[in-house]
């Protein structure tokens, strides 16, 4: 879509949901398919985001000035955290195929913004 169809008001709407597919088909290509690394990245993906909430969780703990909440949640963290990098290092096909979706989608963030911005204004 050029800059003058989205100037009169077009939506690019179709371009976005192409990129996506684009990046699904082009991750399995990368990727070869394997269900052996998709679950790798499915671990990766929930033991990092439990790792980040049991931080979240130990910081308000410790602003409410609790100790032994803190240190409990502390202990949980390091836990979780520990899993994450063991799974990291025993299973890396999942942090390379997240890593590859994350430049996906800030080289198509960057180029959709940088079309946005050169589009003829009215």
């Amino acid at each position: 879509m050029n800059g003058v169809c989205a100037a009169l008001g077009e939506d690019i709407e179709s371009d976005v949901q192409w990129s996506r597919h684009e990046l699904i088909y082009s991750s399995f290509l990368n990727f070869k398919a394997s269900t052996d690394a998709q679950a790798g990245a499915y671990a990766t993906g929930v033991l990092f985001v439990m790792s980040s909430a049991a931080v979240a969780v130990t910081l308000v703990a410790r602003r409410n000035g609790s100790r032994r909440s803190t240190a409990i949640f502390a202990m949980v963290t390091l836990v979780l955290a520990y899993t994450t990098v063991a799974n990291i290092f025993e299973r890396p096909d999942g942090i390379k195929i997240a890593s590859f979706f994350i430049a996906a989608i800030v080289v198509v963030s960057l180029a959709l913004r940088v079309q946005r911005s050169l589009e003829l204004r009215r």
